[in-house]
């Protein structure tokens, strides 16, 4: 007869083996339906080679592995348990207490992922987590508004003007017409927001400052981007005096939008009628202000921008005083925090800085195309043209799931550095912000690696200043 305490463990026991029996199968599930992307994977990279899109020594190196790993994948992970009748839960009832070895799995602990969550706090909540267990979210609904700023032509000399003050005049370039939603979604699942990186299995990358700098080429170093919330009735004022728009005018968008918002189309239209009248700087803080929402700021509406971004347009002859690239960053990190997490569906931010990036750094990733009359005084995302429907996410997670060193480029805008230095910021650790939310940059950059890139670290006084106006405009 066993003791209550025996008991109790034999119970306990029963109920941790159920766990694991119940995470086997749903990795069995897992499995088989990798395997089934496996076949689906290895003809779209035959296509992908016979049309010669992206690198076809990556594309045929990648094609080689996924056959390889197709053919022993039975034999390498589906090894059956081994479950003797002593540990098999319903098993005979006279098992002695001494048999009785509980899996030792922590409230913190998940299986096939981190034991300590002391460092990733937010994987409970993470994408990872469902995957494992097969519960698959798909592709995620992306934002882009390429389209909206290619179709917005700036003609007038004026506006021009401000525009290229502002220092956000290369935005205009840099916008991807289209993006793949596929290669975006993977890549999200891979961001940890606590550490500001992507999890891959060579280890952690992230956007750094440098990235920006290249891609798009804003400004990284400079004043924080910082501006109010409010609500309906502030936004109704500032469109009266910063877009030159009527009392009516506004109260009516804002009521449409039902809050502080406007529309694109009202704000294009809003700087047609600024331009005819003669109304200059209006027409300027409208553009602009279209320009960021459709870029570096969009958020999830997908159809509106925010009317406190105008607080950044106030003063026009100084706007170009802000860190836009850093904002940027910061932004895009906010984005991916938000992606990563399982209940996401959608996905904001300037998705043309991540699809360019992911461009740069794998070279067998994603599927792109030269751009034709590219010259390196451009922003480098302009030397990519995206390609409509080239992928979908189960392809390239088992792109990533391969992942070696030797298929990242590391250093990829070496003949770029003529047109677009190398600067010292680009190594700041800290915390970069945009609006009140601040986020963690680290600088993956060591000093032996500095060393090798031959570049010099900043020095303490470039570090301290960068982190006071963190901390005082936080």
């Amino acid at each position: 007869m066993l003791s209550k305490i025996d008991r109790t463990k034999k119970k306990k026991h029963k109920e941790n083996m159920l766990h694991v029996l119940a995470g086997a199968s749903a990795r069995l599930t897992q499995l088989e339906t990798r395997t089934h992307h496996l076949e689906n994977s290895v003809e779209n990279l035959k296509v992908s080679v016979g049309n010669n899109h992206g690198s076809t020594d990556g594309k045929l190196r990648q094609l080689a592995n996924i056959l390889g790993e197709a053919e022993d994948v039975s034999s390498r992970d589906l090894k059956p348990m081994q479950l003797t009748d002593e540990a098999f839960p319903g098993g005979p009832e006279d098992v002695s207490s001494q048999d009785l070895k509980p899996m030792q799995l922590t409230d913190e602990a998940f299986p096939g992922g981190p034991q300590d969550l002391s460092l990733l706090r937010s994987f409970r909540n993470h994408v990872a987590t469902r995957l494992w267990i097969g519960e698959d979210r798909h592709e995620l609904k992306v934002v882009n508004h390429g389209r909206k700023v290619t179709d917005f032509h700036l003609e007038n000399e004026h506006v021009k003007a401000i525009v290229e003050m502002s220092g956000l005049a290369p935005l205009l370039e840099a916008c991807y017409r289209i993006v793949d939603k596929g290669l975006l979604s993977a890549f999200a699942e891979r961001w940890h927001k606590d550490t500001s990186s992507f999890h891959l299995p060579v280890g952690e990358m992230t956007i750094t400052l440098d990235d920006v700098s290249s891609l798009l080429h804003l400004p990284i170093s400079g004043d924080l981007c910082s501006f109010p919330s409010f609500g309906a009735d502030e936004a109704c004022l500032y469109l009266v005096e910063l877009l030159g728009a009527t009392k009516e005018e506004a109260v009516r968008e804002t009521k449409f939008t039902r809050g502080a918002h406007v529309r694109f189309r009202w704000l294009q239209d809003l700087y047609e009628a600024n331009i005819e009248d003669g109304h200059f700087d209006y027409a300027a803080r409208a553009f602009l202000l279209h320009l960021v929402g459709c870029t570096i700021f969009a958020d999830k509406s997908a159809t509106y921008a925010d009317v406190a971004l105008l607080e950044l347009f106030r003063d026009l002859k100084t706007c170009g005083k802000y860190a836009w690239g850093a904002s940027a960053l910061a932004y895009m990190y906010d984005q991916l925090n938000d992606a990563s997490m399982h209940h996401t569906k959608q996905m904001a931010g300037y998705m043309t800085l991540l699809q360019a990036w992911i461009f740069e750094h794998f070279p067998a990733i994603g599927s792109r195309q030269l751009t034709i009359g590219y010259k390196e005084r451009a922003p480098r995302a302009c030397q990519w043209t995206p390609i409509r429907g080239a992928g979908d996410v189960f392809t390239i997670r088992t792109a990533l799931d391969m992942l070696q060193t030797k298929d990242i480029l590391w250093m990829p805008y070496t003949v770029h550095r003529e047109h677009r230095p190398f600067h010292d910021i680009s190594l700041f650790s800290g915390y970069i912000r945009c609006g009140s939310s601040a986020f963690p940059l680290r600088a993956h950059t060591g000093h032996s690696c500095s060393e090798a890139l031959n570049i010099s670290r900043p020095n303490t006084q470039t570090d301290c200043t960068y982190q006071k106006k963190r901390k005082t405009r936080r």
